[in-house]
């Protein structure tokens, strides 16, 4: 196992700042740690659509693209072709986009609606369904992916939710850098059903229960390596190897935890009156 070695002054600093960084976060709201947490098991899909949607504006020669390794982006107007081109890019270039997406559907529709919607706009994309006008500005593009990823999560929310409860059709524009914009997920897992969720982990691996509790910490992958005194490329390749098993476990107490009540879409007020009721079992 490759492991570093950091000692002196400069370490001890580190460490105070992460203690400090990690008591922050804990103060923020159950949904904005979870949201952490998620964005991190989608941060491959968030890359995959982000990466192929760049690809496709490239093609279509938007304006206002990025670079792409230090070259103008419609330099690359005959070499990136299409999404099918995609592998030509850097692996995260749209990556940003694709990120905020991902955390604006999560605190939307919660996460199992949000991987579902972005794998059907992916294939969207991937399949030449999605046609952006030539020459547009790159948050055209970009509002154009948005809404129907938005649209796909909306459908396959009501799907879920009709015979139960009413789903918000508002236009799923949420802040994804606002705390309080993941208020709606704090019920897709409690406190009490993560801490279930983090005894089946370690069955996984010894380290996999630290790996979600760094999450919920809001820590990165380069300050859990800091913390486990390993290499970042180390806790890269271990979370390749593991993450499927931990998401199988992640996903199953998403679906217990919706046996008990479906996904809460109302405005935070409704909520609070609706919990001054008795509870009634579905």
């Amino acid at each position: 196992m490759a492991k570093i070695t950091i000692s002196g002054p400069q370490h001890q600093l580190a460490r105070r700042a992460r203690q400090l960084s990690r008591r922050i976060f804990a103060s923020l709201p159950w949904g904005f740690r979870l949201a952490h947490l998620f964005s991190v098991f989608g941060a491959d899909a968030a890359s995959a659509l982000g990466r192929s949607a760049y690809a496709l504006f490239i093609a279509a020669a938007l304006r206002n693209m990025p670079p792409v390794e230090g070259r103008d982006a419609l330099d690359l107007v005959r070499e990136i072709r299409g999404p099918e081109d995609a592998h030509k890019l850097p692996v995260d270039y749209g990556g940003v986009f694709g990120g905020r997406l991902f955390r604006s559907l999560l605190a939307k529709f919660g996460p199992e609606i949000a991987e579902e919607a972005f794998a059907e706009t992916l294939l969207k994309i991937v399949r030449g369904k999605v046609n952006v006008r030539n020459g547009a500005n790159l948050s055209e593009g970009e509002a154009l992916v948005s809404t129907i990823a938005i649209n796909s999560a909306r459908d396959l929310a009501r799907g879920e939710q009709r015979r139960r409860r009413h789903v918000d059709d508002g236009d799923g524009s949420l802040d994804p850098e606002d705390p309080e914009a993941f208020a709606q997920l704090e019920r897709a897992l409690s406190p009490t059903e993560m801490e279930r969720v983090l005894r089946d982990l370690e069955q996984v691996h010894p380290r996999a229960r630290s790996f979600a509790e760094a999450l919920l910490d809001g820590d990165t992958k380069s300050e859990i390596a800091a913390e486990w005194n390993v290499t970042p490329s180390y806790v890269s390749r271990w979370w390749r190897q593991h993450k499927d098993d931990m998401a199988s476990i992640v996903t199953r107490h998403l679906r217990t935890a919706r046996q008990c009540y479906s996904y809460d879409r109302r405005q935070p007020d409704q909520r609070e009156a609706a919990n001054q009721r008795p509870r009634v079992a579905y």
